[in-house]
């Protein structure tokens, strides 16, 4: 699976996401962002992939940390995009769409979390997943 942690960006292909923000045009990180987020949040494209969905984990601490108030995660490196440039103004609809999206993964039909069911640390994930949807859930409320 890649995986060293628990965290939204401790496995390789959120490690991956994020070096393709940082190497992208401040103005097509947003962009990414989204695709990233509708391709794992829409529930009638059959089982969600885990690569997908760690890169939806990935993209929805972008916007978790970036919106006004958010609490920036610890990471083993140092993103720009994490915080740059294209994320200054991020649409209203991008947190519900992230917590969507984080929903799906924690769901029967997520590989990713059919894979953390497997280890020691799958509550421990899952509860990590769950309290970033819900850091979205309350952003998407508050900017209704």
């Amino acid at each position: 699976m890649g995986s060293w942690g628990v965290g939204p960006f401790d496995n390789d292909m959120a490690t991956d996401f994020v070096r393709d923000l940082d190497n992208s045009p401040g103005s097509e990180r947003i962009v990414m962002i989204e695709r990233a987020l509708e391709a794992s949040a829409d529930p009638s494209e059959g089982f969600l992939d885990h690569d997908e969905a760690a890169v939806a984990v990935a993209a929805a601490a972008i916007i978790a940390a970036s919106l006004p108030g958010g609490t920036p995660f610890q990471v083993a490196f140092e993103p720009g995009s994490l915080t740059g440039e294209g994320l200054e103004s991020i649409p209203t609809t991008v947190p519900q769409l992230a917590a969507r999206a984080l929903e799906r993964v924690i769901a029967e039909d997520s590989e990713l979390d059919t894979l953390w069911a497997e280890t020691n640390e799958h509550e421990a994930w899952r509860t990590s997943v769950r309290m970033l949807r819900d850091s979205l859930t309350e952003a998407a409320n508050e900017g209704a």
